[in-house]
């Protein structure tokens, strides 16, 4: 395959640009763009969805194109050099051409083995991976050398030029025998933090991650139950800074049969970031949690042509933050509380009319963190709080006096806190129209117009008007 490496001027080494002033007008600058080859095999036995293991192999470098215009962008800088006599006396300058790296050629091994096994007997399933990556940048062994070697590689495996690495994942999958007694997956995966695989994006290395899940079903299917758990810790071994999270969660659904669907759901997540772990003087440690409970209940319900839906949902959320030490604050935007609540009712005369109306409340408090000075001049820190309480409301009529043609009228109303004036007032008219099955034109019209002087400012009046074509082919 061929892969694409660009590469912005802005990010290459400043000294290597100082080295030769010239070529930071060069136009080659201003777009740098590479090409690689990439070559790679799987080789496997076993079946496709059952028992198998595989070898698998990496090589990339760049493409000969790539590397011509390296060797131009990189050329030799010239330097003068005062040659002494045997008294230490000058007896000339002397010029000298010094190589320069501002860009660098780019190679990449790697090697592996995946695998997986099934046990019919016990409902277990494991499946398994591990690669090693050998990485080189021409213009960055500098840098690579900072990164420290994986201590549980066997010498023979290391480079002395080169990046090397390794990631490795398992994940188990477990039916239990028991009747109703539900499903427990659970996985691990750690990616060193010189593990390099071209053409994967967004690897995440130096972390190491772990979670667990179980779900059930009880009561023939009527009541599903789960808990979830993550541990994510990045910067797990060659970072200043790291991050460690914890994710807990369980969720219930009851769903008897011939009445409304309740779910309930809870979930904390915590998060412990460290900062400059190598300078005491700048270590920090912040604590932040949020904790979150959640309920939803859905009811569908028909008679004869008349058709009801009810949608109604309610969460809570509350976060904290501490930080360690009198020199340090906690995350002051981490320090909140919320509550929501909401509801769709819809409802429906055949095909022709349906009636909605959505209504909605959020109250959020927030608590900024502050240093106070009192009068002899001692900070202390002190936790403020701003509360604010909105209410939506949402009415809504859907017409369709033809199969292919709807038309759409609602009015929208936004209260803040306890004020009786709106704060935000509005409404839109809607019509579609389908021709045959290929086509369909879309007219939409929405007027918004703030009440309330603190809006006035930012969007006083508001009118937008769309026409949307849809053509499929």
């Amino acid at each position: 395959g061929k892969l694409q490496r660009l590469v912005d001027p802005a990010a290459l080494p400043q000294e290597a640009l100082a080295n030769d002033s010239a070529l930071q007008a060069d136009p080659l600058l201003s777009l740098l763009e590479f090409h690689r080859n990439v070559y790679s095999f799987r080789l496997g036995y076993g079946q496709r969805h059952g028992n198998y293991v595989a070898l698998t192999g990496l090589y990339s470098d760049d493409d000969e194109q790539s590397v011509t215009l390296q060797d131009v962008v990189n050329r030799p800088v010239a330097t003068f050099v005062e040659r002494l006599d045997s008294l230490g006396e000058i007896e000339g300058i002397d010029t000298v051409f010094v190589p320069n790296h501002v860009v660098g050629r780019q190679l990449n091994y790697g090697a592996g083995a995946i695998g997986r096994l099934e046990f019919e007997s016990t409902g277990l399933v494991l499946d398994g991976e591990f690669n090693l990556s050998w990485f080189d940048d021409a213009a960055n062994r500098r840098g690579q050398l900072l990164i420290p070697r994986p201590q549980a590689l066997p010498s023979f495996l290391e480079s002395d030029s080169m990046l090397t690495d390794f990631n490795y994942a398992l994940r188990s999958t477990w039916e239990l025998p028991w009747d109703d007694a539900g499903v427990l997956n659970a996985g691990i995966r750690y990616v060193g933090g010189g593990f390099r695989s071209i053409g994967v994006t967004g690897l995440r290395t130096d972390i190491l991650r772990a979670d667990a899940r179980y779900n059930t079903t009880l009561l023939d299917r009527q009541v599903r139950a789960g808990l979830r758990y993550s541990f994510e810790e990045a910067g797990y071994k060659d970072s200043s800074n790291s991050s460690v999270i914890n994710a807990l969660g369980a969720s219930v659904e009851i769903r008897p049969r011939g009445f409304p669907v309740l779910t309930l759901g809870y979930q904390r997540h915590s998060q412990s970031l460290e900062t400059s772990k190598r300078d005491t003087a700048l270590h920090q440690i912040t604590d932040n949690a949020i904790e979150e409970i959640t309920a939803t209940l859905t009811s569908l319900r028909q008679w004869s042509d008349i058709r009801w839906s009810l949608f109604a949902s309610g969460m809570i959320r509350n976060g904290s933050s501490k930080g360690t030490g009198e020199d340090f604050l906690p995350d002051s935007a981490g320090v909140f509380g919320s509550n929501v609540l909401q509801m769709d009712n819809r409802i429906a005369f055949g095909n022709t009319v349906t009636f909605g109306l959505f209504t909605a409340y959020t109250g959020t408090r927030s608590h900024p963190i502050v240093i106070v000075q009192d009068s002899t001049g001692e900070g202390r820190i002190e936790t403020l709080t701003e509360e604010s309480d909105n209410y939506n409301i949402d009415i809504s009529a859907l017409i369709e006096p033809m199969r292919d043609w709807q038309m759409t009228f609602g009015a929208v109303a936004t209260y803040q806190d306890s004020i009786a004036t709106p704060a935000i007032l509005g409404g839109y008219i809607s019509s579609r129209l389908g021709i045959g099955e290929w086509a369909a034109v879309e007219l939409r019209f929405d007027y918004r117009e703030s009440a309330r002087p603190d809006f006035e400012g930012t969007f006083p009046v508001e009118r937008v008007g769309r026409i949307i074509t849809t053509v499929k082919w």
